[in-house]
């Protein structure tokens, strides 16, 4: 989201559970120190949304593989580095 733009949203701008403004392209989430502060505020645990979206990530290259027909590994990723 960086890469695109976007910037940290301050946890005093979070409102219920809006965390983002797409069109001022703010996130809340960009900030990892405030991962914490954030689940409290909106009710989520977002750490542990962030360690099953990365057990996730095997079947996302696959689908996304199967969609681009550009084969990817995370194997070969991490060769890349």
């Amino acid at each position: 989201m960086r890469t695109q733009g976007w910037q940290a949203l301050p946890l005093n701008e979070v409102c219920g559970n809006v965390y983002q403004d797409k069109m001022k392209k703010l996130h809340a989430r960009l900030n990892c120190d405030s991962t914490k502060e954030l689940s409290d505020l909106v009710g989520r645990d977002f750490a542990k949304e962030d360690t099953e979206n990365l057990y996730r990530l095997p079947t996302i290259i696959r689908l996304a593989n199967s969609l681009t027909k550009m084969p990817c590994s995370i194997v070969s990723v991490n060769q890349e580095k």
